[in-house]
C-alpha cells in the first residue's frame, strides 16, 4: 500500500528464472510510486491472485525494462469471472506520470483511463478492453541482439550474391 520498492533479487525464482512476487493487497493513489529495482538479468512477475486493482500509481524501473515486468492477474476461468483491472495514473494532467510494464488479465475486465503507459495490456474478459480518453500508450520495441542482426545481414548478402550470379549467366 502506498509507495513501495521491490528488488528483483528478493523474489522467488521460478524454473525459467523469473523473480516472482505474490501480491496479497494493493492500494495506491496517483501520488504513490512503485519502484522496481532489477538485477539486469531476471524478469519480475507480480501475481495478483483474485485481486481487483485500481492501478493509480506511477512506476519507476531501475536496471530493468518494461518488457521484463509482468503484472499477472489470476482468477476466473474461460475468459470470465476474473478480477477487474483499472489503470489511471492521471497522466493526461501530469505528463511526467508513467506506468511501465506489461499487464495480463485474461479473465477480467480492463479499463485504461488518463494514463501514460510504457508497455502492453492483454486480456479483457468477455468484455472489450476499454481505452478511454487521455491515454498515451507506447509499446516497447523488443531489442534484437546484434548476433541475430549480423546473421540476417549475412543471409541477405548471400542471397543477393546468388541472385547476381544467376542474372550474369
Amino acid at each position: 500500500n502506498g509507495s513501495t520498492m521491490i528488488n528483483a533479487a528478493a523474489g522467488i525464482f521460478d524454473a525459467t528464472g523469473n523473480s516472482v512476487f505474490n501480491v496479497t493487497g494493493f492500494n495506491t493513489t496517483n501520488g504513490d510510486t512503485l519502484t522496481i529495482n532489477g538485477d539486469g538479468v531476471h524478469s519480475v512477475v507480480l501475481n495478483f491472485d483474485g485481486l481487483s486493482v485500481n492501478f493509480n500509481n506511477q512506476v519507476i524501473l531501475n536496471n530493468i525494462s518494461p518488457d521484463q515486468v509482468l503484472y499477472n492477474f489470476v482468477g476466473g476461468s474461460n475468459l470470465s469471472g476474473g478480477p477487474t483491472l483499472q489503470i489511471n495514473d492521471n497522466g493526461h494532467n501530469n505528463p511526467q506520470n508513467l506506468v511501465q510494464g506489461d499487464f495480463l488479465n485474461p479473465n477480467g475486465p480492463v479499463s485504461i483511463t488518463n494514463t501514460n503507459l510504457d508497455g502492453r495490456v492483454f486480456g479483457g474478459d468477455s468484455h472489450d478492453i476499454q481505452v478511454v480518453s487521455g491515454d498515451n500508450i507506447v509499446m516497447p520495441v523488443p531489442e534484437i541482439p546484434s548476433s541475430e542482426l549480423f546473421g540476417v545481414g549475412s543471409a541477405v548478402l548471400s542471397l543477393v550474391a546468388i541472385w547476381r550470379r544467376k542474372l550474369s549467366r
